[in-house]
């Protein structure tokens, strides 16, 4: 209970200086998912177009942006990403 109080006075603190204008709780990102298909597959209709090109992503490189690298050996097991190749 200690603990709580001491952060919500910080966060009064934080809240009271000029340049806040508003603050707010951050969600926690969903992680570590393996393989499914994103929110933003569906928004952007992704997959229609995939069903309709039959493009599958094969021999493009692609960077990523993750939380850890701790459950690669999973995520290429899943084929949810491709295991890395050096050129």
């Amino acid at each position: 209970m200690r603990l709580l109080k001491s952060i919500q006075l910080k966060l009064e603190s934080l809240a009271a200086l000029d340049g806040v204008s508003s603050m707010r709780m951050v969600i926690p990102p969903v992680v570590r998912t393996g393989a499914v298909e994103s929110e933003g597959d569906a928004i952007l209709k992704a997959n229609l177009v995939r069903d309709q090109t039959l493009a599958n992503g094969s021999g493009v490189k692609v960077g990523i942006i993750s939380d850890g690298a701790d459950n690669y050996a999973s995520a290429v097991a899943t084929a949810t990403c491709p295991a890395a190749s050096r050129s």
